[in-house]
């Protein structure tokens, strides 16, 4: 619907109807970007409380996840 939206709007004021597509894909982009961090600093939050639970301790995230410290037993 957004990208309806910005074409049309682009289309009536005689700008470029890609242009005003592609400015939506990249907040849209971004959006996603951010909520993904977000999800990705919970994840660890969370990693860590359990770790508290357990007595261990997470590293952190990686750019492929949660990152689980050595001290982590196998599953």
């Amino acid at each position: 619907e957004r990208f309806r939206t910005a074409v049309y709007q682009a289309i009536e004021r005689g700008d470029d109807p890609a242009e005003a597509a592609m400015a939506v894909a990249d907040a849209e982009q971004a959006e996603l970007r951010a909520e993904r961090d977000r999800a990705r600093s919970t994840a660890v939050a969370l990693e860590n409380q359990l770790a508290a639970v357990r007595g261990l301790h997470v590293d952190s995230y990686t750019t492929r996840g949660v990152g689980r410290g050595t001290d982590t037993p196998p599953d």
